[in-house]
């Protein structure tokens, strides 16, 4: 397996989805969907399905429909690397796709993957329209649409470490998830806090410190979130959060006494 043999992957499987030929189409792939193939390969494979299919967007979403109906982490793979192909031309058709593949997912893996591929690639390449769709999609509750979302930040992070504003307004998208205590979201949206504070220390520390005032986060959230920064800001956000939790529960305890008076 090389590039080369990804290609010719591709270039049957597209032939086959324009002469509409099923049979042809699964005849190819589906050996690739059982095969353990490295993901740059599959990447390959869904990069060229998806520029293909720009000029027949309905009838290579039905395509992708179909891969993502398999249930295999390779399709997941090749699907994601197709939708990122029409992130120029057709950025929220896309997006919106990638959710739905996402939510039908449900596993965590298809979260990361698609997440990345898709959602994280928006990001960089389409940041200003992207964060907007993302900043909608924060309203939803389905887990694995709000985990995906602190995927992409991840992703951001890692290729664009040095853009700090843009660092910022991301961590101000994850404030919209950060209260969040499902531990499946809080490992995604952890994760990127956690890759913007290895490159941005300062930064997340800023941000942990001015959060725990004013949102009640989990123990887990804190501890994903501050893994990259050193000992001595870890104790001190760990006091922050601890004061936030201890001040939080005298309000609650005040508005019990207060309702139990009312009562009364």
């Amino acid at each position: 397996m090389n590039r080369e043999w990804a290609r010719n992957i591709a270039e049957r499987c597209v032939e086959a989805v324009n002469r509409d030929d099923q049979e042809g189409f699964w005849n190819v792939l589906n050996p690739v969907l059982d095969a353990k193939v490295p993901f740059p390969l599959l990447d390959e494979i869904g990069k060229r399905l998806g520029e293909s299919g720009k000029l027949d967007k309905t009838r290579y979403f039905r395509v992708f429909d179909e891969i993502v109906a398999t249930e295999k982490m390779v399709g997941y793979v090749i699907v994601g690397q197709a939708l990122a192909a029409f992130l120029e031309t057709e950025l929220e058709a896309s997006i919106d796709m990638a959710k739905e593949v996402i939510v039908k997912g449900q596993k965590w893996y298809v979260c990361d993957i698609v997440g990345e591929r898709v959602f994280g690639q928006a990001l960089v390449f389409h940041f200003g329209s992207t964060i907007v769709l993302l900043e909608r999609m924060t309203s939803l509750e389905a887990p694995e649409v709000r985990r995906s979302i602190g995927v992409a930040v991840h992703f951001f992070a890692k290729r664009r470490p040095e853009e700090a504003e843009m660092l910022r307004r991301l961590l101000s998208l994850l404030s919209l998830l950060i209260e969040d205590k499902r531990v499946f979201v809080v490992k995604g949206v952890g994760w990127g806090i956690k890759t913007i504070g290895r490159y941005q220390p300062n930064l997340v520390e800023e941000y942990l410190r001015e959060t725990l005032e004013t949102k009640r986060i989990s123990k887990l959230m804190l501890q994903k979130a501050t893994a990259y920064l050193d000992e001595k800001r870890k104790e001190k956000l760990v006091t922050c959060w601890q004061h936030s939790v201890h001040e939080q529960s005298k309000h609650v305890n005040v508005e019990l006494i207060r309702k139990n008076v009312d009562y009364v």
